[in-house]
């Protein structure tokens, strides 16, 4: 199976004092698919403990701070499909009291490995970021590129699509993507906008007929 076009299915943002950001799905996650989500946590000391849907486990791909706040990603290889309007629940790991939490949510089918050794991220402040993978292991391969904003504006990244920017107050939430149809060269991820800080991730995934597990490292790596 080739690998599809990512779509989104939902995204939220937290009330004050909550415990949990609750996505209400806006299709339903298809069997089979990858479910990948960015969180971006602005202000405090606040982490994702889990993400789930009641049905699938997600896994950490990131965590990374600044020094005012923290975008993580986390995702579900192969998920069992779960009907439309169901609840996909971001954990934290304590109320939310004034700091603001954004969920931004996406699916692709024809993946199967996430490479956590050739994914990369970056924490800065400034107008634009950049992110660089390893070399890819092979191709197919898509590299989503995820920003978390702690500003508005966000203007694109030369060579990735959005899938969805989402923009409920003065933080975005920005899912991303690149196809890679051939050659492993590594793939840079450069996201512009107004001055700001932000957390940028490039992650890489592969077909799931591709390599092993050993190889490919699919255990969740935490920058």
């Amino acid at each position: 199976m080739p690998i599809g076009t990512p779509t989104t299915i939902g995204n939220a943002f937290n009330a004050n004092n909550t415990a949990v950001v609750n996505i209400t799905t806006t299709a339903a996650i298809v069997a089979g698919d990858t479910v990948v989500v960015l969180v971006n946590i602005g202000g405090g000391s606040l982490s994702v403990t889990s993400v789930s849907d009641g049905t699938n486990t997600y896994t950490k791909a990131f965590r990374v701070t600044n020094t005012t706040a923290a975008g993580e990603l986390w995702y579900c290889v192969a998920a069992a499909g779960v009907a439309v309007s169901s609840t996909l629940a971001v954990n934290l790991s304590g109320t939310s009291g004034t700091a603001t939490v954004l969920a931004n949510a996406c699916q692709v089918s024809g993946v199967g490995i996430y490479d956590s050794t050739n994914s990369a991220s970056q924490s800065a402040s400034g107008s634009s970021g950049s992110v660089t993978t390893g070399a890819l292991l092979t191709a197919p391969a898509i590299v989503f590129g995820c920003l978390a904003l702690f500003n508005t504006g966000y203007t694109g990244a030369a060579g990735f699509t959005t899938i969805n920017n989402f923009v409920p107050f003065s933080s975005s939430a920005v899912l991303a993507y690149e196809q890679i149809a051939a050659g492993t060269a590594p793939v840079t991820y450069t996201p512009t906008f107004p001055p700001s800080s932000f957390v940028a991730f490039a992650a890489v995934f592969y077909g799931p007929n591709v390599g092993t597990v050993g190889i490919l490292g699919v255990a969740t790596s935490e920058w």
